[in-house]
C-alpha cells in the first residue's frame, strides 16, 4: 500500500489469500475462463498524491507478452498496472461575493437614481467547497444616506434576526442566521436573500454615490465582504451612482436574479430588471 493510506480490510476471491503486511496476493491455479478479484479498503491518512502499483510477481508458466516481477517503473506490460490517488483535506472558502443593485421603484419616473427611489439588493449564496459550511451568517448595514425598508428582508433558509422589525424603532440593519450550506455547489442547494432600501430625501450637497457592503461569516472560513463586480477591484462596496441612467429596458421585466455570493470556488451573477449603470 502507498504511504498516504492505511489498510482496513480486504475481500479476496475464494481459493486465494492476501497478506496485507507483505502485500502478496497468492492466487494459485486459474482455470480458463476463470477470473479472480481482490478488493482492499483503506483509510486516507495524509494529503497529496500517491500511486498504488500491482504486478504479477511469480508464475510457473511462461507468459508470451510479459515477464513477472520486472516492473521498470512505467507499468508498460499487461501483467502490471497502477492507480493514482490524490487526497486533500476538506475545506470551506468564502469567495468574493458579488453584489448587484437594481432600481426597483423610480418614485419620480425620471429614469435616474434619486431621492425617494427604492433599490433592491438580492443575494444567492452557495458552497463550492469540499466540506459543509456551518454557522453561516449574513449581515448588512445600508448606506447612511439610505433607509432600510423594514419588513422587506427575505431569506430562503435560516432565521432573520434583524431587518423586519417595524418598531418603533424600526430595524436599520440586517442579520440572518443562514445555518448550514452543503458542499458541492448550487446543484446541491443554495440560499437566497433580498431586501429593499429607499434613498433619503436630505442628501448632502455634492453626494455622487451611495454604497452598500454585506459580510458573510462561517465557522470554517475567514470573513468575506461582498464585492462590486463592476469595478475590477476585490472586496469593495457596491456603489450606486446618483443621477445615473438605467442600463435598458429588461426583456423579462417581472423576473430577476441578483447578487450572488459563493462559498468555496466560483461566482455567478445574473440579474434581469432595470439595472443601474456604474460609472
Amino acid at each position: 500500500m502507498p504511504g498516504c493510506v492505511s489498510y482496513v480490510t480486504h475481500t479476496a476471491s475464494g481459493g486465494t489469500s492476501y497478506d496485507h503486511l507483505t502485500g502478496n496476493w497468492t492466487i494459485g491455479t486459474i482455470t480458463a475462463p476463470q477470473q479472480v478479484s481482490l478488493d482492499i479498503t483503506v483509510t486516507v491518512i495524509s494529503e497529496g498524491s500517491c500511486i498504488n502499483i500491482a504486478q504479477v510477481h511469480a508464475c510457473d508458466q511462461a507468459d508470451l507478452d510479459s515477464t513477472p516481477n520486472n516492473d521498470g517503473g512505467d507499468q508498460s506490460e499487461d501483467d502490471e498496472d497502477n492507480a493514482m490517488l490524490t487526497a486533500y483535506t476538506p475545506g470551506v472558502a468564502l469567495d468574493p461575493a458579488a453584489k448587484n443593485d437594481t432600481l426597483l421603484i423610480d418614485a419620480d419616473g425620471d429614469g435616474f437614481v434619486s431621492s425617494g427611489d427604492t433599490i433592491l439588493y438580492e443575494i444567492i449564496i452557495w458552497n463550492e467547497g469540499t466540506a459543509d459550511a456551518t454557522g453561516v451568517v449574513f449581515t448588512d448595514t445600508p448606506d447612511p444616506n439610505t433607509t432600510l425598508v423594514a419588513g422587506s428582508v427575505t431569506t430562503s433558509q435560516g432565521t432573520i434576526n434583524t431587518g423586519n422589525n417595524l418598531g418603533p424603532p424600526p430595524d436599520t440593519s440586517i442579520n440572518i442566521s443562514v445555518g448550514i450550506l452543503p458542499a458541492g455547489g448550487p446543484a446541491l442547494g443554495n440560499a437566497t436573500f433580498s431586501f429593499l432600501v429607499t434613498v433619503n430625501d436630505d442628501l448632502p450637497p455634492g453626494l455622487r454615490y451611495i454604497y452598500n457592503q454585506g459580510l458573510f461569516t462561517s465557522n470554517e472560513a475567514p470573513p468575506q465582504y461582498t464585492d462590486d463586480p463592476y469595478t475590477g477591484e476585490n472586496d469593495d462596496p457596491t456603489g450606486t451612482r446618483l443621477g445615473s441612467a438605467l442600463r435598458g429596458v429588461p426583456v423579462f421585466p417581472n423576473v430577476y436574479l441578483g447578487v450572488i455570493a459563493a462559498i468555496g470556488v466560483g461566482l455567478l451573477a445574473y440579474f434581469i430588471r432595470k439595472t443601474l449603470v456604474h460609472q
